[in-house]
């Protein structure tokens, strides 16, 4: 009767579903948001079962109409929408993970009138939270240190590793490869996660970073998207053109050109990761499978070297870009002067349809080579100006770039007609009512 007993109940437990302990708890309140804000935050729960991991949160902050997402970053980037438990409650399993692999995600809290989201949340399956947010990532990347996590992540169709270089022994580099089922978006972000363990330092002059880059064609474009990590909707993109099919070159990718479409540089974001496009706006279908390489990447940070925006600005240099940008129903173009053919201007034109504000700006993007050097007792510049005629106000405005709320403005007014003259503006007396 004994045996039997125990057969049964042997019998029992080999039907019976298994059973996982539960391992790598952490627990917490976060705070600390990448979009929105949190007053009193959320309390959350993350747990291993066996290859199964359990995202439990709670939202500190009464709101109305709440829903909460699961924006994962590793293994894959994807948002799933929690169950709610019970009131400001919510939880998510997500399957299938390896123990030891990173689990790294983000909460996302949607409400009547806003929206909040967490930074990222950094776990290890079966072991816990990290215990800092700190990146060891930093620039130069050079993917020679092999005991460190560049944190690549491929999207659209890629496929990256970090491999030795296959033209030099001595040196490991990222193969990409776009594979013949790729988007026309297809590419690769390196420090996914914790981003680089500084921010780029981009300001007035300093705009540039360069990748080495080996491409099987030449003239083909390679796109570079710098952005903050755990908030997509802070970021530039600009591209530049391969000029070597099978061999390794430098490319320069200067952010104060962004690619058209896409958001302008603004130094006063955070910008800590970097994703890169190969053969950016083709498909693997139409190009088929097709492996580039990488490696350096770095910031440069020069904006061009000699040909920067550098005051007295002549507009002599037919290699600057002068960054001349109309708003309010100006029209302007660097032309020959109509009375000295030996020099170039401007030929700034408000039309009929002009706001009584319109005008142009120099340097809209990159700014000067070095900020405007005001002291006491060194308060005015010169502009050189040909008016139709006399008795007409002209203002300057001085700003900071990215940061509008920093400016200047004071004015002059034309004593000829028809003919060029020098206007002084005084910056010590600024114009009413700025």
């Amino acid at each position: 009767m004994k045996s039997l007993r125990l057969l049964l109940i042997v019998l029992l437990g080999l039907s019976g579903s298994m059973i996982h302990a539960q391992t790598g708890e952490c627990s917490g309140t976060w705070t600390d948001a990448a979009e929105g804000t949190f007053d009193m935050g959320f309390d959350y729960t993350i747990v291993t079962n066996g290859p199964d991991v359990t995202v439990s949160v709670e939202l500190l902050d009464i709101k109305d109409g709440l829903v909460a997402f699961a924006q994962t970053y590793t293994p894959d980037f994807a948002e799933t929408q929690m169950d709610n438990t019970g009131g400001q409650s919510f939880s998510s399993t997500f399957f299938g993970l390896a123990d030891g692999s990173a689990f790294n995600v983000a909460i996302k809290f949607a409400f009547a009138g806003g929206l909040a989201t967490s930074t990222i949340i950094q776990y290890t399956v079966g072991e816990g939270c990290a215990t800092g947010s700190s990146s060891d990532i930093e620039l130069p990347i050079t993917f020679e240190d092999g005991g460190l996590d560049y944190e690549l992540t491929d999207f659209g169709g890629n496929a990256s590793q970090i491999i030795t270089d296959p033209t030099d022994a001595g040196n490991l580099v990222v193969e990409s490869i776009k594979t013949d089922a790729a988007q026309t978006w297809a590419g690769t972000t390196v420090a996914e996660v914790s981003g680089f363990s500084e921010p780029l330092p981009f300001a007035a002059g300093a705009t540039t970073m360069t990748v080495r880059v080996w491409s099987p064609t030449s003239g083909t474009p390679i796109r570079l998207k710098v952005e903050q990590v755990g908030v997509p909707t802070v970021s530039v993109e600009t591209e530049a053109t391969t000029t070597m099919a099978g061999d390794w070159e430098t490319l320069t990718f200067n952010f104060a050109n962004q690619a058209a479409g896409t958001a302008a540089l603004n130094f006063a974001n955070t910008y800590n990761k970097a994703s890169i496009f190969f053969n950016f706006g083709t498909d693997g279908a139409t190009a088929g499978s097709q492996t580039y390489y990488w490696d350096d990447v770095t910031f440069d940070g020069n904006g061009g070297g000699e040909n920067m925006i550098e005051l007295p600005i002549t507009f002599e240099d037919d290699e600057v870009d002068y960054e001349l940008t109309d708003f309010g129903g100006n029209a302007s173009q660097i032309i020959v002067d109509p009375t000295d053919a030996s020099n170039l201007v401007v030929e700034s034109i408000k039309t009929d349809a002009a706001q009584t504000w319109a005008g142009t700006t120099v340097a809209d993007v990159s700014g000067f080579s070095e900020p405007l050097p005001f002291a006491a007792g060194a308060t005015t510049m010169t502009v050189r100006v040909w008016s139709p005629t006399s008795g007409i106000p002209i203002r300057l405005k001085v700003e900071q770039v990215g940061v509008p709320t920093v400016s200047v403005e004071t004015e002059a007014t034309t004593t000829m007609a028809g003919d060029w003259e020098t206007l002084t503006f005084n910056f010590a007396n600024q114009a009413a009512g700025t």
